[in-house]
């Protein structure tokens, strides 16, 4: 978990809604996304209650484990004593609220504004969601007051004086990567639930946890593997913009990247504004409302638009690629290229995050020992089908370690036949002319969706 929130502890979730034992006791998970978009874990406590005075101790019990490293953002989908210890430990983090959580809370208080063929509920979503523009988003609430003659409504006037945690227009100041609720982490609580029981001990509870975390590093593992086998297929295959992106990032977020590629083919420059060293451009889009502000540095290279979806989520927006497009720029600069979205997301040194200093764990499972050296190997390969040569000898070297692999294998089988135990991490299968070959690991099956877990609402 060190490791792993080394590369992908930007933007984290945490959630305690699910209740271990009879004493309903929460459980705190604090997780994120990995380079697939896929859930990964960080960490996890068993609480006594839910005061400000446990959340801090969770708050400063992680930073201490993750040798103080900040999340840029947290969400919660808790009350105010979340909030509390989150601003007392972490006062430079970003809280944003649960979204899902808010639109329930919503019908719970507001529930006299949505009778007979009211759009309340419409409504209020588009103040969370549908305005990228402050003063936009104070109009839309403006009318949405006096529309249902909420004035006064004293839920809706708390929820106004912190919307700066779930109104997207303020939201795009943070970096979110598109997480705007705690599902991530609710739906490691359905697996939990499908692993556990309300009777395990401490011990056991914690054994059932790792099964949990192993199964979502094998997803990841499984990513990782169809990633290396499948070709991406480019919408637009004389793009060089595509081509480069398509080799860089992982399939899940070059799938997003090329929905934004497609949506620059309706965006129309409405303006240019050039100056000394930069250029404004206004732009527009074709059957959509509103005007977006671009500014390119000529001198940097640098763009930035007033959507500032690279600087919250971590790709370019379509806005952007107009304007590449329009400056004749074939590739995307490094700096808008975010690693952790990459295929190799999981390379390069953790020293700032402690993670130099852990001691090796040499009884790992089959998965994790995959995930260690396979990157090494594919590096190797990469390297050596440069030149025909490097491959002739990456050839000769491949055969070798293939005879010694076996020469091992066998001699591990007579070693447990000597002694008459057995390997469980190998599924050696003899052959008929006396070689051995270690069997395919069987596919786990999957599990079946679960309902959303519905958690503890706060009170403004």
């Amino acid at each position: 978990m060190l490791i792993d929130y080394g590369y992908f502890g930007d933007v984290v979730s945490l959630d305690s809604t699910y209740c271990t034992n009879n004493s309903n006791r929460p459980l705190a998970i604090i997780s994120g996304f990995n380079h697939h978009r896929g859930a990964v874990v960080f960490g996890a406590a068993l609480l006594y209650d839910e005061t400000a005075e446990s959340y801090k101790w969770l708050f400063e019990t992680f930073l201490e484990a993750h040798k103080q490293k900040r999340p840029q953002t947290v969400f919660t989908d808790q009350d105010q004593a979340m909030a509390k210890a989150l601003v007392e430990v972490m006062p430079g983090t970003y809280h944003g609220l649960c979204t899902w959580h808010l639109m329930q809370n919503a019908i719970k208080h507001c529930a006299n504004y949505m009778k007979g063929k009211s759009h309340f509920l419409s409504d209020f979503k588009k103040c969370i969601y549908g305005y990228e523009d402050e003063e936009q988003f104070e109009k839309g609430w403006t009318t949405l007051l006096v529309e249902y003659e909420a004035e006064e409504d004293k839920w809706l006037q708390r929820a106004y004086n912190i919307k700066e945690k779930w109104a997207s227009c303020y939201m795009n100041k943070a970096l979110t990567l598109g997480m705007r609720s705690t599902q991530l982490s609710e739906s490691v609580n359905a697996d939990i639930k499908n692993f556990m029981n309300t009777k395990l001990d401490i011990i056991k509870f914690f054994q059932r946890f790792e099964d949990v975390v192993e199964e979502k590093r094998y997803k990841e593992l499984k990513c990782e593997f169809e990633t290396r086998q499948k070709i991406p297929r480019l919408k637009n295959s004389y793009s060089d913009i595509l081509q480069q992106m398509s080799e860089l990032y992982t399939p899940t977020i070059f799938d997003l990247f090329q929905q934004q590629y497609e949506l620059f083919e309706a965006c129309i420059v409405k303006s240019m504004n050039i100056q000394t060293s930069s250029i404004n451009y206004v732009i527009a889009m074709t059957k959509y409302s509103g005007e977006w502000q671009v500014d390119y540095d000529l001198e940097n290279k640098s763009i930035c638009c007033s959507c500032r979806k690279f600087e919250s989520f971590g790709i370019l927006c379509c806005h952007c690629l107009k304007v590449f497009i329009h400056m004749d720029v074939t590739s995307v600069p490094e700096a808008y290229i975010l690693k952790r979205w990459t295929k190799i997301a999981r390379s390069g040194d953790l020293h700032n995050s402690g993670v130099s200093g852990v001691a090796e764990d040499l009884d790992l499972s089959p998965t994790q020992r995959y995930q260690k050296i396979c990157s090494r190997y594919i590096r190797i390969i990469t390297e050596g089908c440069r030149m025909s040569e490097a491959f002739m000898f990456l050839n000769e070297v491949a055969d070798e370690l293939d005879d010694e692999m076996v020469k091992f294998q066998n001699m591990q089988i007579s070693n447990d036949q000597v002694n008459g135990t057995s390997n469980k991490d190998k599924e050696i299968a003899s052959t008929n002319d006396g070689s051995t070959q270690v069997t395919r690991l069987a596919q786990k099956e999957g599990r079946k969706g679960s309902k959303r877990l519905k958690g503890e609402h706060w009170n403004f």
